[in-house]
């Protein structure tokens, strides 16, 4: 569970939305941060404030001029927080380009970052796309969290990793597992004991192709991917990923980046 989240919106009609998902996953007096952005209204932050204080949730309510995107990176600078959740603006399916700001220099900086879509309602469906990276392993933990406040089953994509050349694979050779079918067992046995309900699906397409095809085939409502923390080469190509995910997806995405 989480102890402090930042909520950050430029329609403060979307906060029930936002925290009808958010709240399961906060431990009890969590710190919430709300942030209007944009042309915030005159006290818009009130009301929604009272309620989370009446359940006993620290708040703090922050409004900025700036566009959605630089308002989170400079709060996020000045404060911190192990998850942030925003609402996920799209164009036909696809994410606003005008976000490119938000991806370069947000996601990097937060550890945990959900980005919602339209709709209310608890999370159902979590896909989470297992390549056969030691990074992978880190988000199943986090995704037994949400999935086990949602009440939600989780669909385990394991698919396999991105061909590199042998070179790079040589050079970063503790970077991968070398045994999916162990790191498969070992993200089942910790949502089985989290008792979440689990089942495994497998793909040899594209990584990012398999995620995408089978979120809409399994009717998905959340996808969850990793950064992976690479740097250099490594970063242009496992990172691009989550970024591919985050950009193309119809539905909510979770990015976690662990070395954050």
């Amino acid at each position: 569970m989480f102890d402090a989240v930042l909520l950050a919106t430029r329609d403060p009609q979307e906060l029930d939305a936002l925290l009808e998902r958010t709240l399961p996953l906060l431990s009890p007096g969590a710190e919430v941060d709300l942030l209007l952005a944009g042309s915030p209204a005159p006290n818009a932050l009130e009301e929604p404030a009272a309620v989370l204080r009446a359940r006993g949730y620290a708040v703090q309510c922050a409004s900025d001029s700036a566009r959605l995107s630089l308002a989170i990176e400079a709060r996020v600078a000045e404060t911190p927080r192990p998850l942030v959740v925003l609402p996920c603006p799209r164009r036909a399916g696809v994410l606003s380009s005008t976000w490119r700001n938000f991806e370069l220099h947000v996601l990097d900086r937060c550890s945990t970052t959900l980005l919602l879509r339209e709709g209310a309602g608890r999370f159902a469906r979590i896909l989470l796309p297992l390549d056969g990276s030691a990074w992978c392993a880190q988000i199943t933990p986090l995704v037994a969290t949400v999935a086990a406040a949602h009440g939600a089953e989780v669909s385990l994509l394991l698919a396999r990793p991105v061909t590199l050349s042998v070179g790079a694979l040589r050079a970063h050779a503790d970077a991968l597992v070398p045994d999916s079918e162990a790191l498969l067992a070992r993200s089942r046995a910790l949502l089985a004991e989290a008792k979440v309900p689990h089942r495994t699906l497998t793909s040899t397409q594209d990584v990012v192709e398999a995620i995408l095809r089978r979120a809409e085939e399994e009717r998905a409502d959340l996808i969850a991917v990793s950064t992976h923390g690479h740097t250099g080469l490594l970063h242009t190509l496992f990172g691009s990923r989550a970024r591919a995910v985050l950009h193309y997806a119809r539905t909510s995405v979770l990015v976690h980046n662990p070395e954050v």
